[in-house]
């Protein structure tokens, strides 16, 4: 049983391909080497790093899964075996964002133990070890919410372009518009992705978090649904 579990890992890893779990390395990697560059200039880098956990590891995460997650050269005989091929894409996707997590994990808590006032307000007035484990929402909700609606619409649309396409625009108008429409706006509240760099001194952040992640984990459920669909799944072999 181990055997095969290896073998499966080592099947899931060449489907994905290396460049997708190196992905995460090279991002964290470049924000980390400018956010040096940064330091030499005598500017803080904390922000811009936070930057780089919050806002740009979940949108190229989210493309990445989105595109790779059911792609496979052998997609019509996977279709057939008696395990579904719902399964074994969840677990490629899992196994890309649990990489990235680890990876955002450890660099969460390096720069909160360095730097404890950028904690979001709300995490500050709590237990130390509690407000570790609360901090790493900043990361996981937008990782989780961008993920889950890419790989939604990739599947509903059969297009991966689709996929990329609405993250990407959705990322823009967050970054550009949504914090001067949610003073007239209060509906767009769960829809806040990055709070932390937008608006640190936010006072509902735990709770938008928990909007995103229910929001999540929905579209993590429609997805698995359309992927136990292999008519919906075949028709779209050859859509791209």
């Amino acid at each position: 049983m181990l055997h095969t579990s290896h073998k499966s890992l080592r099947y899931d890893i060449h489907a994905l391909g290396w460049i997708v779990l190196a992905a995460p390395i090279m991002l964290l990697s470049g924000f980390l080497l400018f956010a040096v560059l940064l330091l030499i200039m005598g500017i803080d880098p904390t922000r811009f790093f936070v930057a780089g956990l919050e806002m740009f590891l979940p949108i190229a995460m989210g493309i990445i899964v989105s595109t790779t997650c059911t792609r496979d050269a052998a997609l019509e005989i996977q279709l057939t075996f008696p395990r579904t091929f719902a399964a074994t894409a969840m677990r490629r996707a899992l196994l890309t964002l649990g990489w990235s997590a680890l990876l955002a994990l450890g660099a969460t808590l390096i720069l909160i133990l360095l730097r404890p006032d950028i904690q979001p307000q709300q995490m500050q007035s709590l237990p130390l070890l509690l407000a570790l484990v609360g901090d790493q929402l900043l990361w996981l909700a937008p990782l989780l919410w961008f993920t889950a609606l890419g790989m939604f619409i990739t599947l509903l649309t059969h297009s991966r372009t689709a996929g990329g396409a609405l993250l990407s625009t959705i990322w823009l108008l967050e970054m550009l518009f949504i914090k001067n429409l949610l003073p007239h706006n209060p509906w767009l509240r769960p829809l806040f992705l990055f709070p932390t760099t937008l608006e640190p001194t936010i006072s509902d952040w735990l709770s938008t978090r928990s909007e995103i992640l229910g929001m999540a984990l929905l579209l993590f459920i429609l997805s698995w649904l359309l992927l136990r669909n292999r008519e919906h799944i075949l028709k779209g072999i050859h859509h791209e």
